[in-house]
């Protein structure tokens, strides 16, 4: 009698299956198939590109020249210079100063040297300096100092650069209130062709 049951049972059930594969072969069918993959996402449109401002450099002989555009539009032409061997601080730490030409396309020109380390006192305003090269009597005048004390501007920038433009060197000599003097000697070489430069650039 088991096994008769059981017999029964495994009929019933394959006879079940059957019917199912006959009403329902089109689900079936889908069923055995594979899934399709899911497409992958677009790819996001790349960004556009961000203007760049920052400067384009090229050489002038021993000048670096850097053409730029501020964040006001304004088309900037800046002119660097190494001095030619480094100043000591108080600190017996040594820096390398340069000496900075900026004009502005029809605009106006700066003139001053970045000490690249701050000097004097926090509360200090202005330099006394002088300069001089080969063969010209030193000058004898003040400049400003940078809020962050790194930068000695030439209050005057016009005539300084007027008068500088036949030298050959310049020797400065700065004194901070109750400092040490500093000394800055900058060889001109090709200053004629930065100049120029300057005057094509911002100036026809």
């Amino acid at each position: 009698m088991v096994f008769k049951h059981s017999t029964m049972k495994l009929r019933f059930a394959i006879c079940f299956a059957a019917a199912g594969l006959w009403l329902f072969p089109q689900a079936r069918a889908q069923d055995a198939q594979p899934q399709a993959a899911a497409a992958p996402p677009a790819a996001a449109p790349a960004a556009a590109p961000i203007a760049n401002a920052a400067s384009a450099e090229q050489k002038i002989g021993p000048w670096r020249a850097l053409s730029s555009v501020d964040g006001n539009g304004r088309e900037l032409t800046e002119l660097r210079l190494a001095a030619s061997k480094p100043y000591t601080d108080e600190k017996s730490k040594q820096y390398i100063p340069d000496f900075v030409l900026i004009c502005e396309r029809g605009g106006k020109t700066t003139a001053y040297i970045d000490m690249q380390h701050p000097i004097g006192s926090p509360d200090d305003e202005t330099v006394q300096l002088q300069y001089g090269s080969t063969g010209a009597y030193p000058v004898r005048t003040e400049w400003n100092l940078s809020k962050d004390r790194m930068k000695v501007i030439s209050t005057d920038p016009l005539n300084f650069v007027t008068e500088i433009r036949e030298r050959t060197s310049l020797d400065f000599q700065l004194t901070p209130y109750e400092k040490q003097p500093i000394s800055v000697f900058f060889n001109l070489d090709s200053i004629d062709k930065a100049f120029e430069l300057m005057s094509e650039r911002c100036f026809q």
